[in-house]
């Protein structure tokens, strides 16, 4: 076999080889832009859903916020229950006292 046809033979195993390569390149680089696209998708479902979740805590602030303001309320209510507890029945009593006075005053016709 004359040399120029063994030369062109390994020239030819070796383009076949490189092509092999590229190839092998070309899907591995295919395969590679794929993930990017997943990796970039699954980054925008994640940046919705930190969104949403800063969106919750905000709302939570919120009815914390509120929740704090009818605690305080309820405080309020309840010392104003408590006074009301030693105050009304002085009240009752001194109104008790007033209708007694009224009702002797009648009977004595001094009224």
């Amino acid at each position: 076999m004359p040399k120029n046809l063994i030369n062109i033979c390994e020239n030819e195993a070796r383009i076949v080889k490189l092509e092999e390569k590229v190839s092998y390149k070309d899907e591995k680089m295919d395969s590679i832009l794929q993930d990017n696209k997943e990796v970039k998708e699954d980054i925008k479902q994640l940046t919705v859903a930190v969104t949403e979740l800063s969106n919750t805590l905000k709302i939570r602030e919120e009815d914390s916020y509120k929740l704090d303001c009818v605690e305080n309320k309820l405080i309020e209510l309840t010392a104003t229950m408590k006074t009301l507890k030693y105050i009304l029945p002085l009240v009752f009593t001194i109104i008790t006292i007033i209708i007694s006075a009224i009702s002797i005053l009648i009977q004595l016709k001094l009224f």
